[in-house]
C-alpha cells in the first residue's frame, strides 16, 4: 500500500504564500457565524486554511469525523484524512483534491465564489466505516486560488465513490469528472414544473405515494411517472438521492 503524507494533498493547485497574520485578525466574524449555522443544522462544517495548510476552525458537530472532538479535529488538521480516510481511498481524495481545483483554477476569478465541490468518501469510525458528501466553497480568495474554504459534511445518498461534481450557484447545469474516465463532462438539469416541485417538498415531508396524488390531483401512476422522470433528468439511484440534488442545486 502507498504511504502519503500532507504534502501530497497540495501542489501549485492550491499552495497559498505571503499571507501575513494581519490578515487573520478579520476572520473571527467568520467562525461565529459558522458556529451559528452549526446550531440549526446536522451537517458537519470546518475551514481549511490553504496557506497554513492545516484547519483553521471546526464546528461543534463531530457527528461524521469519526467520534472525535472538534479540538481534536483542529489539532490533527489534514493528519485527519490520513488516519480516518479508508488507506485504499487516500489516492482517490488526493486526485479528487487536485483535478478539482485545477479546474477550478482556470475560472474567471469573479465567478469562482459562487462555485462549489462536491464528492462522496468514506470515513471511518470505529470498527467501520461510513460514506459521507463532502462540499467544499470559497471563502477567502488570494491571487486568484482558495486560501480559506468552507467545507460541509453529511450523510451520501449515493454509493458512489471517484465523481467530483463542480457546480455554479443558481445554475441548471453542473460538471462532474470521473477519475475512471478521467473526464470533465457538462450535465444540465431541467427547470422544474410546479407538479414536480411539490411531488418533491410532500416527498421531503413524508407523503406517500396516494397522499401525494391526492395533494397534486393526480393519479398515482401519474406521480410513479413523474418521479421516475426526475431520477432519470437528475442522474439519480433513488428518489431519496433525487431529493438531496434537488435541494442541493436549488432546483425547487
Amino acid at each position: 500500500m502507498e504511504t502519503f503524507t500532507i504534502n501530497d494533498f497540495f501542489n501549485e493547485q492550491n499552495e497559498i504564500t505571503n499571507i501575513n497574520e494581519e490578515a487573520y485578525h478579520h476572520i473571527e466574524d467568520i467562525r461565529e457565524t459558522i458556529d451559528s449555522c452549526t446550531r440549526t443544522s446536522d451537517e458537519c462544517f470546518y475551514i481549511i486554511d490553504y496557506h497554513k495548510k492545516n484547519f483553521l476552525h471546526v464546528s461543534d458537530n463531530p457527528t461524521y469525523f469519526g467520534g472525535l472532538s472538534a479540538e481534536k479535529i483542529k489539532e490533527m488538521g489534514y493528519k485527519f484524512y490520513l488516519h480516518f480516510v479508508p488507506e485504499e481511498e487516500i489516492k482517490t481524495l488526493i486526485d479528487i483534491n487536485h483535478v478539482s481545483l485545477s479546474y477550478f483554477n482556470q475560472l474567471p476569478n469573479n465567478e469562482k465564489p459562487h462555485y462549489f465541490i462536491s464528492y462522496n468518501i468514506h470515513i471511518k469510525n470505529r470498527n467501520h466505516k461510513i460514506l459521507v458528501n463532502h462540499r467544499l466553497t470559497p471563502l477567502k480568495l488570494y491571487n486568484g486560488k482558495i486560501w480559506l474554504a468552507l467545507c460541509s459534511i453529511s450523510p451520501a445518498t449515493n454509493k458512489v465513490v471517484g465523481k467530483v461534481y463542480l457546480h455554479r450557484q443558481k445554475s441548471l447545469d453542473t460538471i462532474y469528472y470521473s477519475l475512471q474516465n478521467k473526464s470533465w463532462e457538462k450535465f444540465s438539469f431541467a427547470r422544474l414544473n410546479d407538479i414536480e416541485k411539490r411531488i418533491f417538498l410532500y416527498s421531503i415531508q413524508g407523503l406517500s405515494i396516494k397522499e401525494t396524488a391526492e395533494k397534486v390531483c393526480r393519479s398515482e401512476i401519474a406521480v410513479k411517472k413523474t418521479r421516475s422522470k426526475l431520477l432519470e433528468m437528475l442522474n439519480a439511484n433513488n428518489f431519496q438521492e433525487a431529493i438531496h440534488l434537488a435541494l442541493l442545486y436549488k432546483l425547487l
